[in-house]
């Protein structure tokens, strides 16, 4: 057994497999059949000049390579009558859609020693089948190719069969000419042994994604009676896959979790995913991960360091600030895909996830991939629901930030120059924006005991000049916008951008004139969003994909921020207990 974070030990039996109600029974009837793969292929050994023009010729003759897997090259070399130096390639002329005749003479045309009879192999010993089986075998061929092999065959006229080898024994082939090619299962390659097992009316099975060892399908309702058998191909196809699940049913939990069904495999589900140099530690039946999302997970760690600034007197509005003067809020952090790696580029982070497993796999996850030259001791991990993480971290450490930086206090380090906030829950991130309006009473307003103007915290290269900070302090008193990466779901044909605008404005007290949010002076006291961006992130279904909202947010200032202190609990630090805010 293996122990997760929360001290649970991981179930060795059935009972692990989550709750498959609402799936079709699984037929029975259907198994796999690996002897079904065995077959005789026809296949040419021709010859192509080594010299310069080989990778030429070689880009050509790709549409007839062999269309099949573990397959070894050739690399027997030979002179042919003219002392010109050949090396032996495989083709397969039964994909020639004109017919071997036309490919012949392509081949001819690019000086390619093409011969029609039965190639000569290093000993004269040839282990054929026979002559009844070699027939049935070579008609079985059309069940990839649609019969162009066997067609392709039957043109062939030669005073002697081709030699019958197997994948091992090609190595033999000593000149070009044909030969027939015994193929297994394990020839086949994961498209095409489903192709050929799923009954015509179900759909091909192509996308799945991998987290470690555990491979994860969204079937389409046709493919779920075949999921047993569709699983145990995954698993002798896909290397390092000893789970294949599938999606049972929509996330409907508020941790993102969802139902699985075990297609095939143990129901081993505390894994591990390499992304970005990191290593996350996950259990898929507890937290939410999506492989698909890693190149959204770079795109925005690696835009940390770049804003849009709002003075109106700038050259030039884009500017580049070093990691280290960067706040990262990540609201729904997950397991840290964000937050860690933004901690290691040396951003100030807080990291926060209301399903508590996620949460333990943050801290795990933060643990692991610490290293002498990035102790991550700058991010802060939060189990709070999202808006009790807004209003009780985020606004009272945003606030404080800028009354530090605008205030006249003497300080020698360098104010914070972007304040990020990363809200990755499609289905209800905009509506969470309600949580920046004021907060109602003043117990909701706190401020954390540790602050990202600490020296120690917010210097670059553990250096700084005096200068330059009190002319950051001058430049960015005025206004410090908070920079969204607002993740949501957009339905295709009935809700657009113009969808999600109306929703951030109504989550920020602007339904009745949305277009007054977006126009907004930006030194008005009430809210304003600018630098408006909507671009897409991924297709999550036939009809519905996933966009990303990327804009600033300006807020009113509340007219004091209260000095209250969080208690030992409220703020957690690596190390300590689980976090407690308390009023």
């Amino acid at each position: 057994m293996v122990k997760d974070p929360l001290g649970a030990c991981q179930a060795d039996s059935e009972s692990q497999s989550k709750n498959s109600g609402g799936l079709p029974p699984i037929d029975k009837s259907f198994s796999l059949d690996r002897d079904r793969f065995k077959r005789i292929v026809p296949m040419l050994a021709v010859g192509l000049l080594c010299n310069a023009q080989t990778k030429q010729i070689c880009a050509k003759l790709h549409p007839y390579f062999p269309s099949y897997i573990r397959i070894p090259k050739m690399t027997y070399t030979f002179r042919d009558t003219e002392q010109k130096l050949r090396k032996l390639m495989l083709i397969e002329h039964g994909k020639a859609e004109k017919g071997t005749a036309v490919l012949l003479q392509e081949l001819q045309s690019l000086d390619v020693d093409v011969r029609m009879s039965p190639c000569i192999l290093l000993s004269d010993t040839n282990n054929e089948m026979p002559p009844d089986e070699r027939e049935s075998s070579i008609a079985n061929t059309s069940v990839m190719d649609g019969g162009a092999a066997a067609d392709a065959t039957n043109t062939v006229t030669t005073s002697k069969d081709p030699p019958i080898l197997t994948v091992d024994r090609l190595q033999d082939v000593r000149s070009p000419g044909l030969l027939l090619l015994q193929l297994t299962y394990d020839n086949f390659n994961l498209e095409q042994i489903l192709k050929a097992l799923l009954p015509d009316h179900v759909a091909p099975v192509s996308g799945f994604t991998i987290m470690g060892h555990v491979a994860h399908f969204n079937l389409k309702p046709d493919a779920l009676p075949y999921r047993h058998v569709i699983g145990q191909v995954v698993m002798d196809k896909v290397a390092n896959i000893r789970t294949v699940i599938h999606k049972a049913a929509n996330i409907a939990s508020d941790f993102r979790t969802f139902e699985m069904d075990l297609m095939a495999g143990e129901p081993e589900y505390i894994t591990s995913v390499c992304e970005n140099q990191l290593v996350y530690h996950l259990d898929v039946s507890k937290v939410y991960w999506n492989s698909r999302l890693s190149t959204e997970h770079t795109r925005v760690v690696d835009d940390l360091d770049h804003f849009h600034s709002l003075d109106p007197k700038s050259v030039n509005p884009e500017v580049t600030c070093p990691p280290g003067r960067v706040v990262v809020y990540d609201v729904f952090a997950g397991v840290g895909p964000f937050a860690i790696p933004a901690a290691r580029r040396g951003c100030r982070v807080f990291a926060n996830d209301l399903n508590p497993s996620s949460y333990e796999w943050l801290l795990k996850n933060v643990e692991e991939n610490r290293s002498s030259k990035r102790r991550l001791d700058n991010i802060t991990c939060y189990n709070l629901d999202g808006r009790e993480f807004i209003r009780k971290v985020v606004l009272p450490h945003y606030w404080s930030s800028v009354e530090h930086v605008s205030s006249n206090s003497p300080y020698d380090g360098p104010s914070a120059l972007r304040y990020v906030v990363i809200m990755n829950l499609p289905a209800l991130a905009p509506d969470f924006l309600d949580a920046f309006l004021h907060p109602q009473s003043a117990d909701e307003l706190l401020t954390p005991n540790s602050s990202i103007l600490d020296s120690s915290e917010l210097s670059v290269d553990g250096n700084s000049e005096r200068e330059d900070s009190m002319s950051d302090k001058r430049a960015h008193s005025a206004t410090l916008p908070l920079d969204f990466y607002c993740y949501c779901f957009v339905r295709r044909k009935t809700e657009s951008e113009e969808t999600v605008k109306q929703r951030i404005a109504v989550a920020l007290g602007c339904a009745g004139q949305p277009e007054a949010l977006f126009n907004r002076v930006v030194v008005s006291s009430e809210p304003a969003v600018h630098s408006w961006s909507f671009r897409f992130v991924r297709n999550v279904a036939p009809f519905k994909d996933m966009f990303c909202a990327q804009f600033q947010l300006t807020l009113g200032r509340p007219e004091t921020v209260l000095e209250h202190k969080l208690s030992v609990e409220g703020s957690h630090h690596l190390g300590h207990k689980k976090p407690k805010l308390e009023d």
